[in-house]
């Protein structure tokens, strides 16, 4: 059966750390109550978020993390590692934006000291599938040159080993070909494994609208089901 624990909270504490485990048979959904603030600290200061998800062989696992507020100053290391055996599937997304506080909106630009993810999946027998590392923020040596335009990046990753991944990636883009006000492309993973998406969007409720459609698609492709839920603010 699925075990969790840990709560997902919608502010960060100094290092915030959540777990889940699928057994055979089982399906879950991890999600976050809402975007989650990281709001400025003092030099030195680094708030943390650590999320293991382990899917044993026959289990279905969906993490759906609604966005990460990048506020001026704010430093945050985050790290999701992601167990998938053979014929188990997940579905991960990660999305963030940077935030500019009323009273400073005439300097409309991204002002996050540090921000750094660090995403991990491998089979069950710990051979990798996927290991990236994306950093970005004044306080990094990439700077904040690739927000300045596109305040609001995003990432949904499926896996499943052993499975058929091309129908996937068919409707991942029939489900993006609605979504005008987003850009993205749709790749394979290593050996098949899984597939993965990259959007870039100026605006927060489309980006939302074009995650919330391939999240859908992914759910019906891996294990054939339809979610009858709505996201609502």
């Amino acid at each position: 059966g699925a075990r969790r624990r840990g709560v997902a909270r919608p502010s960060l504490s100094p290092c915030h750390k959540l777990g889940d485990g699928v057994g055979d048979g089982a399906a879950a959904q991890v999600t976050t109550q809402s975007a989650t603030k990281v709001h400025s600290m003092e030099a030195g200061d680094t708030a943390e978020q650590l999320i293991s998800v382990k899917v044993e062989a026959g289990g279905y696992a969906e993490l759906i993390n609604d966005a990460l507020i990048l506020f001026p100053d704010s430093r945050l290391d985050t790290a999701t590692r992601l167990t998938v055996a053979q014929g188990a599937a997940a579905v991960v997304t990660e999305a963030a934006l940077w935030h500019v506080p009323t009273e400073a909106r005439s300097e409309s630009a991204p002002a996050f000291a540090k921000f750094s993810q660090l995403l991990e999946m491998t089979d069950d027998y710990g051979v990798p599938i996927v290991r990236e590392r994306q950093l970005s923020g004044l306080e990094t040596p990439a700077g904040l040159r690739h927000w300045e335009h596109y305040g609001v990046q995003a990432s949904v990753y499926a896996l499943a080993p052993g499975g058929a991944i091309f129908p996937l990636v068919s409707a991942w883009r029939q489900a993006l070909d609605g979504h005008r006000d987003v850009w993205g492309g749709v790749t394979t993973l290593p050996g098949e494994a899984g597939a993965v998406t990259r959007l870039l969007a100026t605006d927060g409720a489309a980006m939302r609208a074009a995650v919330g459609a391939l999240w859908r698609a992914s759910r019906v492709a891996l294990v054939g089901r339809v979610d009858g839920l709505s996201w609502r603010k």
